[in-house]
């Protein structure tokens, strides 16, 4: 299967077996069910060359192939924020439009400014012991001269309305780095180890997918040593450590169409407390797995087949 194809067969799975998933929770006694014209629909239109030129330029990274062919498809899924369906397309994960990858990225950037302001200040603090406090504006200046954070800049050019029209992308980020920052930073690891590099953010880590919870699937165009560029990865505020969970985007997608054409695997799973349906993961044993496709990705590449 070449990766151009799973796109093809992700809708024709929509299309064919959408119907016959199994419903959880009882929802069938609501009305408004999503159908397979629901989630075909949010998937958004192609990008155009310019558009990825742009975009290319915003992030001051080249992005490799698959990603680009892929865009080429679909522009990411487009969800109003009043739907009562996620419509994740990745098992409840919602696909990131080209303006989206943009604007988390320059949010994970700004997480990853700070990180380096603070292993900066702990730096200086631990050298010069008797300076007590250590003005702000020299510490960004020390870490805008980074190599690996001096290009963050470069998609500043977003105004900040548009970053208000994504509120919960917002707060998904910022609550936890806020909070984080207060506190010391959890110890960072990569699975497998040296692959990629054990920060909380970089900002060569690219979102593609997002769960709307401040965790996502990127493509790692700053890969540690052992890793290789472009390797498609986990992180995010629940996971210290980053999963490295396929070489490149085309074969992630090849991998998930994979999973995606077994119908057993997957199933309409209704919240009764939020009144929205997702498409849910269904491990081996029939049951809906309640952490999630991120989770079952995670388990996958240590051996734990869910």
């Amino acid at each position: 299967m070449g990766f151009l194809d799973s796109w093809h067969i992700i809708e024709d799975v929509i299309n064919v077996d959408l119907p016959n998933f199994q419903i959880s929770n009882d929802a069938d006694i609501i009305d408004d069910i999503p159908d397979a014209s629901d989630f075909i629909n949010s998937l958004s239109s192609p990008c155009t060359p310019k558009d990825l030129n742009v975009a290319q330029k915003h992030l001051g990274v080249q992005l490799p192939y698959p990603v680009i062919q892929s865009f080429l498809i679909h522009d990411g899924q487009e969800i109003p924020p009043s739907m009562s369906t996620k419509l994740g397309i990745f098992y409840g994960l919602q696909l990131l439009s080209l303006e989206e990858v943009i604007i988390m990225t320059k949010l994970w950037r700004k997480v990853a400014t700070r990180e380096s302001n603070a292993k900066s200040h702990k730096q200086n603090q631990q050298s010069i012991s008797s300076i007590k406090e250590i003005n702000e504006d020299k510490n960004e200046a020390i870490v805008s001269n980074d190599p690996n954070i001096q290009f963050a800049n470069k998609v500043d050019q977003l105004s900040q309305n548009n970053l208000n029209n994504y509120p919960d992308l917002m707060r998904n980020v910022s609550t936890h780095s806020k909070n984080y920052y207060r506190a010391k930073l959890p110890i960072q690891k990569s699975f497998p180890k040296g692959h990629i590099k054990c920060q909380y953010a970089n900002p060569n880590w690219i979102p593609l997918v997002t769960d709307n919870a401040g965790n996502h699937i990127a493509i790692d165009m700053d890969p540690d040593i052992d890793g290789s560029k472009g390797q498609v990865i986990i992180f995010g505020r629940d996971f210290d450590t980053k999963y490295v969970i396929a070489p490149n985007w085309a074969q992630f997608l090849v991998s998930f169409t994979k999973d995606f054409q077994i119908a057993e695997k997957c199933n309409l799973d209704y919240d009764p407390t939020t009144g929205q349906f997702d498409l849910a993961y269904v491990d081996k044993n029939g049951n809906t797995v309640d952490q999630g496709y991120l989770y079952v990705l995670s388990q996958r590449v240590q051996g734990n087949e869910i």
